[in-house]
Order: C-alpha cells, then structure tokens, then sequence
C-alpha cells in the first residue's frame, strides 16, 4: 500500500530535477544574452518565458507536497495502528483464559520487534523515492552519452585514414544531417597542403558540416577522409568558445595556461590585432561578455597563432572584422604561419582575392550540394604561401 501510495513520488522527484535545472539553465542563459534582450526590450517576453518554466516548477512542488501528505498520512496512521494491531488479535484469547497477561505482553512484544525490523521500507520510502529518481536522471543521462558515442561507430561511416602524403584528400563523402537526409556529395576531393582555400556557397549548403567531418567531428554520413599522418588540425568557428577566468586561460584553451610564456602570449595578443589586451593576460574577467565579437575572433586567430596546426579551417572567423582588418589577419597569418594550409568558408567577394583556390557547394537536381572548384579553382595571387596546382577533382574511381 505504501508503494501504491507512494510511487508516483518518483516521477514527481524527477520531474523536478529537470524543472530546476531548466529554470537555472534559462537564467544562465539571460544573463549571458542580457544586453539583447535589453536592446530588443524583450524584458516583458522573458518574464514571460521565465515564469512559464517556474510555474512549471511550482505546479510541481505542489504535485509532492500532496503526495507526500497522502504518503504521510498513511505511514503515521500505519505506525499508530501498530502499535496496537497485536493486542486487538491476542486479547479475545486473553478474555478466553487461554493465555496469561504476561504471554500477551510478550506475544506484543515479539510482534513489535519484527514490525520494527521490516518497516524500513514504509518509514523510508519518501527518501527512496528521491534516491530513485536521481538514479534514473543520471541513467539517462548515461544511456544519452553512450549514445553520442556510438554515432558513426557502425557502417556505413566516415573513415579517416592516415596516409604520408601531404595533401588532404575526400573519397566517396557523403554527408548527412541527424534525420539522415543527405546534404553534401563528393566523388573525390584534393586539398593540396600549402594552397589557401576559399569554400562559399549559400547557406545550408553543408559547408561547416563538411569542415566538421574533416576535423572528425561530425558522425553522420559515409565515405572516407585521407588526413596527412601526424597532421595537427584546428577549426575556428565563427564564434569561439571562450571560458573565464583570465585572460591568459581564454587565449591558450585548450592547453593550460602554463603551456605557453606569457611573453608568448603578449606577442600573439599584438600580432592578432589585441596589442591592448597584452597587458591584462593575468586579469580575471567574463571575457564573452567584455569582448566584441570581433575582438573575440580575434582572440581565437591569437589561438592559432600559439598552436601552430597544420591546417587552419576557418568557418566565418572573420565574419566580425572590417574588410581592412580581415585582409591584415591573414596576411598576418601568412606570415607568421607559412607552414600552415588555410581553408576559409566566407561569402564576401573581398576573400576572393586572399585565397590561392575556390570551391563553390552547387546543389544538383536532387538538392544535394557539391563542393565544386571553380574554373580550375585558381584565383590568382594570394597574400599567402602556396603551390599553383592547388583544389583538384577527380571523378575517377
């Protein structure tokens, strides 16, 4: 009776669980987004928002605090009918003559001593029930990241070999969003290190997507990517992540703050156009929110510079900066990266000319885009290092 009673405790717990964290996560969220929110004079549409998740939130308390009255209720009565079940059995032996006082008092006795020992069930069950729930929340929590693990680990999938060629080279790629709709074919595709690259097309054309499964974190779709052996990739998006702390922390994540001097980090401050900045590296502050988004992409090319990857895919990281500062970012990044292979996604015609190659994503009839070099996807000089054969495509097998 107390299970009946009792069981629906352990949805409400966990109802609760994900009520709460949702309201915390909706105010995290406000205060991150605060400033456009005040410029849009979206203050009264959050409200709105907030108290519908906190109402939820109350509603909810409310469902415990009534079934845990009724939970209550049964268990106190249960307790007090106890204590005196064992004597409303015994006594009519009792009035009988069959038994003395003293057996009665003993037969209570014994009968309290077991009802002590198997009430743990009914006195506990309200803390159970929460336990329970955590349980399930954390369970599934499990079974999500289990989940995420195994996307692309069953054929058909993306293969990434490693071959010691230079080149980076796409076979038989196709990918696909979540729902299994497919968005990006290639047949073959070379990107020859050491030729700064320029892919555009409109949007939802794949082209992050594409940049995602070439960096290998994208597990929807099939077909192979060749990546040089021991290359070092880095991917810079459009808006990077960029944790608090200080400012030192921000420009060398991931790697620890002590990977890099702080002589290092000044310098690849100033020769990513935050020469202001070079000062504060040991200032703690919320940088996402003191930074612009072009001083935030900036940081993000300061990264780049202390990494030193072989291959630099840019998605949009410049998409914040003037035309003018955009072209000194990568000239600068010829410069202090002549090793490295930059691949670019933008949509202004300004980046045509910082680029050695082009690709454009064309949709075919089916509305499945193509990265596609443009004729022979030489554009002519660039402000960076590289070879003249650049983009090749081959439809052979």
């Amino acid at each position: 009776m107390t299970h009946l009673i009792g069981k629906p405790l352990v949805q409400l717990e966990f109802a609760r669980e994900r009520y709460e964290a949702d309201f915390r996560f909706a105010l995290a969220r406000l205060r991150e987004y605060g400033e456009q929110v005040a410029l849009l004079r979206g203050e009264n549409a959050e409200r709105r928002i907030l108290g519908g998740r906190f109402g939820s939130l109350v509603a909810n308390f409310y469902a415990i605090v009534g079934r845990t009255l009724k939970l209550v209720t049964f268990t106190a009565s249960y307790f007090q009918a106890s204590v005196v079940f064992p004597y409303i059995i015994v006594a009519p032996y009792f009035f009988l003559g069959k038994i003395t006082l003293g057996q009665m008092t003993q037969t209570a006795g014994a009968f309290s001593r077991v009802e002590s020992s198997l009430n743990f069930f009914i006195a506990r069950y309200q803390s159970l029930a929460s336990f329970k729930a955590v349980v399930e929340r954390l369970t599934t929590f499990r079974s999500a990241i289990e989940e995420a693990r195994g996307l692309g680990a069953k054929p058909p999938r993306i293969e990434y070999t490693g071959h010691l060629g230079r080149d980076l080279v796409l076979r038989d790629l196709v990918l696909c969003v979540p729902d299994g709709r497919e968005i990006v074919c290639t047949d073959r595709l070379t990107i020859e290190a050491g030729t700064r690259t320029l892919l555009s097309g409109p949007s939802g054309s794949g082209k992050s997507t594409l940049f995602r499964a070439i960096a290998g974190i994208w597990p929807y779709g099939r077909g192979t990517v060749d990546r040089p052996a021991n290359a070092t990739i880095m991917l810079l998006p459009q808006r990077p992540y960029i944790p608090s702390g200080t400012l030192k922390t921000a420009v060398t994540y991931p790697s620890v703050a002590g990977a890099y001097s702080d002589e290092a980090v000044r310098q690849a401050l100033t020769l990513a156009r935050l020469a202001p900045l070079a000062c504060e590296i040991d200032a703690e502050a919320n940088w996402p929110q003191r930074l612009s988004g072009g001083e935030q992409q900036r940081l993000a090319m300061a990264r780049a510079i202390l990494d030193r990857p072989d291959w630099l895919f840019l998605d949009e990281a410049t998409s914040a900066l003037d035309e003018r500062l955009e072209a000194e970012i990568y000239g600068m990044l010829g410069e202090v990266l002549p090793n490295t292979t930059i691949v670019s996604i933008g949509h202004r015609s300004t980046l045509i000319a910082l680029h050695r190659r082009y690709i454009e994503m064309e949709s075919g009839l089916d509305g499945i885009f193509e990265p596609t070099p443009t004729m022979g996807g030489i554009l002519g000089p660039a402000n960076g290092h590289g070879s003249q054969t650049g983009i090749q495509r081959d439809r052979s097998p």
